[in-house]
């Protein structure tokens, strides 16, 4: 009986089959090497330094914190009108009769010196309430406050100079002072109250301590003073709240109309060309940081790195060798399958 195997369709199935099991042991191994190259270079990336741009990020952090606390920096804080508060946006009549105005005053000019110059001569002048003056190499900011009859003398002053711009702001307050008034005329009618309530209590406390003399029923009165006591105890507290708020209040409605009379000036002046101390200094130190890091870079490119690459190669090799045995073991069982 002729064997199965002397069909040769039947070797030419056989030998494909062999060929894509071969073919798939191939790739699993590159998948394998592929994946595991990956996890070595991410081990390897998350180890590296900084990039010498880093530097210059720094530069540019540290110049911005030293403007932010130059501008919360307080040379002189004589008088300080406080800011009202925000109003809402609803409609009132004669939104006009109070308003508040802001002059923000700022830029980078070449004449920088004269112009904070002019902020010291302006601080001088006893008409002028300044609430702080700050002044730096490269910038100098100042806020105060003016009457309305000078304001523009002194923005005409701040502005002559070069690149030197401005904007104004004005604030409506006139529904923020109806509040404040509608508000204190309440309080004041509920404190009339309450001291009338107390009046009447402490005076029916005395009435009450004297009829306890001459009565007998001893559990009778003790509760009936001890109600009354926390009677006068409750107004008492009630009292000093409302003396609190009406302070407040009372606080805010001069605070608003020492505002009303005045003008706020917000400086901010900055050097056109900033003079940078130690700059030589400071390119010095990073070009000698770069070439430590570039030094650093090649000894690990000459020791690790080279190690890296000499155990890929041995790896390599040996999964080039394991596929040559198993193709030249497959390429000799389709030999003999095929002379069979």
């Amino acid at each position: 009986m002729p064997s199965i195997f002397q069909n040769k369709y039947v070797r030419y199935g056989i030998g494909g089959v062999i060929i894509i099991f071969a073919t798939l042991i191939f790739v699993s191994l590159m998948l394998a090497t592929l994946n595991s190259s990956r996890s070595t270079g991410l081990e390897f990336s998350s180890g590296t330094s900084a990039s010498p741009s880093a530097n210059f990020a720094m530069r540019d952090g540290s110049d911005g914190m030293e403007r932010v606390m130059e501008m919360s920096a307080v040379a002189n804080d004589s008088v300080s009108y406080p800011y009202p508060e925000p109003t809402t946006n609803d409609y009132t009549a004669d939104l006009e009769s109070y308003e508040t105005t802001t002059y923000n005053i700022s830029g980078q000019t070449r004449e920088f010196d004269s112009a904070c110059s002019a902020l010291r001569d302006i601080k001088e002048r006893g008409d002028i309430h300044f609430k702080s003056l700050s002044e730096q190499t490269n910038r100098c900011s100042a806020t105060f406050f003016t009457s309305e009859a000078e304001a523009n003398n002194v923005l005409a002053r701040l502005t002559s100079f070069s690149d030197i711009e401005y904007t104004r702001n004005t604030t409506s307050v006139t529904r923020h002072r109806q509040q404040l008034l509608s508000r204190t005329n309440i309080l004041e009618q509920q404190l009339a109250s309450a001291q009338k309530s107390l009046a009447s209590a402490e005076v029916q406390f005395d009435e009450l301590a004297e009829f306890a003399k001459v009565q007998k029923d001893a559990s009778a009165l003790s509760e009936a003073i001890r109600y009354k006591l926390q009677n006068i105890d409750t107004l008492t507290q009630r009292v000093i709240s409302l003396n609190s708020q009406l302070d407040n209040l009372y606080q805010k409605a001069a605070d608003l109309e020492a505002r009303l009379g005045v003008v706020e000036f917000s400086v901010y002046i900055s050097r056109f060309d900033p003079i940078i101390v130690g700059e030589k200094a400071k390119e010095w130190q990073q070009a000698w940081n770069e070439l430590e890091d570039q030094y650093t870079k090649t000894l690990i490119g000459l020791s690790a790195f080279f190690g890296i690459f000499l155990l890929w190669t041995v790896r390599i090799t040996i999964y080039v060798l394991m596929v040559i045995i198993i193709i030249r073991l497959i390429w000799k069982f389709i030999k003999k399958l095929w002379k069979m």
